[in-house]
């Protein structure tokens, strides 16, 4: 448990194929599609049925059809190979996903979709992408962070504006970001602070960033 200002390795497995580090966890993905998080475990973010912190990669569940995983601060959230969608952890703004405000330990499907194909979870909000290049957000929507066009939190995934082009996005606690196919930059949610290169408080429907 002692911090360390120089890279350690982590166990001496060398299959590890892709990563996220959330808040004070982190998630890594092995080749052959098995799941395993550690770090701080107080909201369930591990994803392993307790609030337990672990010291060392603890494998989440026994499937091995991983295909990628994001973590935020103290929620977590897969994409399976088929397209199903999972997140764990915190849900106290509906970031999970499932319809409710209930703490997961375990990963609980987000939404009823199996079109998935890129997830990126936030502070308190998670947006995602389907393979027809929608784009969904969902969770705390305070300052219009959803892209939804209110400020209401949503507690399922929302579809944000009607465009079928998406293909990233990254979201914060007030302000969210997505590229659109032909590298076209949007923004939205709290401008207070210039993450949006916008002079208003705050914009509750993606807005076009350009320099």
């Amino acid at each position: 448990t002692d911090d360390s200002s120089v890279p350690r390795r982590v166990g001496t497995d060398t299959d590890w194929s892709t990563l996220d580090a959330g808040g004070s966890h982190a998630c890594a993905i092995k080749s052959g599609g098995s799941l395993y998080c550690w770090g701080s475990n107080g909201s369930g973010e591990l994803g392993i049925g307790s609030t337990t912190e672990q010291l060392s990669p603890t494998r989440v569940g026994t499937d091995a059809d991983w295909a990628g995983v994001s973590a935020a601060v103290n929620h977590t959230c897969g994409l399976r190979a088929g397209g199903a969608l999972y997140c764990w952890g915190n849900n106290s703004s509906g970031q999970i996903g499932d319809g409710t405000s209930t703490q997961r330990t375990t990963p609980t499907p987000a939404g009823t979709g199996t079109d998935w194909q890129s997830i990126f979870a936030g502070y308190l909000q998670t947006c995602g992408i389907s393979t027809a290049g929608w784009l969904y957000c969902w969770g705390e929507n305070e300052f219009g962070a959803l892209g939804i066009g209110s400020t209401t939190d949503q507690r399922s995934p929302a579809r944000v504006g009607t465009d079928t082009d998406w293909a990233a996005a990254d979201t914060n606690r007030y302000h969210t970001c997505g590229v659109k196919t032909g590298g076209a930059l949007h923004c939205w949610g709290l401008t207070g602070d210039g993450a949006i290169a916008d002079n208003t408080a705050w914009k509750e429907n993606p807005v076009l960033v350009a320099f």
